[in-house]
């Protein structure tokens, strides 16, 4: 029997993953009405099932193609090219479902979403990448198991399934096992709150018994450390490891507190102390900068430089955004400024 997971709970989930694929997915209000009723008619969502979130996969987006997620499950059609076994999976049946990329070897090079043996999303158009595309697939699935229902047989599922690899982590949850993960998903379903490491167990093969997650270091997230400066450059200071107290004023550098970095103002050598910051993803800020004057979100960056949703929560607390030119720069302070 079908059973809902919360919109409030989905919806959340996705928000996190929008800035990996802006133009082909649409969660929550970026749905409009419009857009729900070719996705419903495209895609065969029934109207009694509520719209949580849309991926269109298709060239010309008019969603003749697509993933939809909705609070009893998920609805796809893949591409004419693109054979599938099946075509929905109710929340009952996809908590018990193997999902990975396509074979890498395979003429689809892993561009696709396999759904057990058989059962294929293609994905090749999309904007949105496979392999994150996976991920918030396999995170939704230990969000549905956390919601089953107490009559429903989580044994019956878990032996109807289909068959699962012994490559990767499962997880003991609600009473089903779910799975495989690799450690990556782990670590993101433990910073993302999804899942209570003390009570949550694990297993992969070669394992005697099944261990709670916070008993494996490997599993737990942990932060990225700073980069040495550049020679020459000053050492940036370590983020606060908890909030000020209160009563007390943070110091400041170029007008924001110490511990963040002022996107839309800071030099080269400044964007490089981010985590998940390179070369190349600083000289892609720099460019956007330069054409467009401001950055307004984190989620901006984002998209941008191609992070990925993981990465985008990284920098989120390590970082401002401030009006182009309202700053003070490090040349300009302790200057007269003269007004004409």
């Amino acid at each position: 029997m079908a059973y809902l997971v919360p919109r409030s709970e989905l919806e959340k989930l996705c928000i996190r993953y929008r800035a990996t694929a802006a133009k082909d997915f649409y969660v929550g209000k970026d749905i409009t009405r419009d857009k729900e009723l070719v996705a419903r008619k495209q895609l065969k969502v029934p109207a009694t099932s509520s719209l949580v979130a849309v991926l269109d996969t298709t060239v010309l987006k008019t969603m003749e193609y697509g993933l939809a997620i909705c609070e009893e499950g998920i609805f796809w059609v893949s591409s004419a090219v693109t054979r599938t076994r099946r075509n929905r999976f109710l929340w009952d049946e996809f908590i018990a479902t193997q999902i990975s990329r396509s074979d890498m070897m395979s003429t689809s090079l892993g561009m696709n979403v396999e759904f057990g043996e058989g059962s294929t999303l293609s994905n090749g158009t999309s904007d949105f990448p496979t392999a994150s595309l996976v991920e918030l697939l396999q995170i939704m699935q230990v969000v549905a198991a956390k919601h089953l229902p107490e009559s429903v047989d989580a044994t019956a599922i878990q032996e109807n399934g289909l068959p699962r690899s012994r490559v990767g982590w499962s997880l003991s949850l609600n009473g089903s096992i779910i799975g495989p993960f690799d450690a990556q998903t782990i670590k993101l379903l433990v910073q993302f709150d999804t899942v209570d490491p003390a009570t949550t167990l694990a297993w992969k093969d070669g394992m005697k018994e099944w261990q709670p997650l916070s008993q494996m270091e490997r599993l737990q997230p942990r932060e990225q450390p700073l980069p040495p400066p550049l020679p020459g450059q000053v050492s940036m200071p370590k983020p606060a490891a908890s909030p000020a107290r209160s009563g007390t004023t943070p110091r400041t550098f170029f007008g924001t507190p110490a511990d963040l970095v002022d996107v839309n103002n800071a030099s080269t050598s400044e964007l490089l102390t981010l985590p998940c910051m390179n070369v190349e993803r600083v000289r892609m800020i720099e460019a956007y900068r330069k054409q467009h004057e401001a950055l307004a979100t984190v989620e901006d960056v984002g998209r941008i430089c191609s992070l990925k949703p993981h990465e985008v929560e990284k920098l989120r607390s390590r970082v401002s955004f401030s009006s182009v030119g309202n700053q003070q720069t490090a040349s300009s302070a302790g200057k007269r400024v003269v007004d004409f």
